[in-house]
């Protein structure tokens, strides 16, 4: 959470700002948080899967 958090605070001044985002912060910024996000997913599914609890293995761990 803080992590996300430090993240979104150097995205914030320019839209409050009104600026457009064409500056190389922002894009790194930008691909900042798309990796937080693969890292968040992905370790959300590999704790699942490494927990050795059979029903994520056969899928029926969220029948709707």
């Amino acid at each position: 959470m803080l992590e996300s958090g430090i993240l979104v605070i150097f995205l914030i001044p320019g839209k409050i700002s009104g600026e457009e985002y064409t500056d190389s912060l922002s894009a790194t910024v930008r691909e900042l948080v798309r990796w937080l996000a693969f890292r968040v997913f992905f370790s959300n599914g590999a704790g699942k899967l490494l927990s050795g609890n059979e029903r994520w293995f056969d899928l029926s761990a969220v029948d709707i």
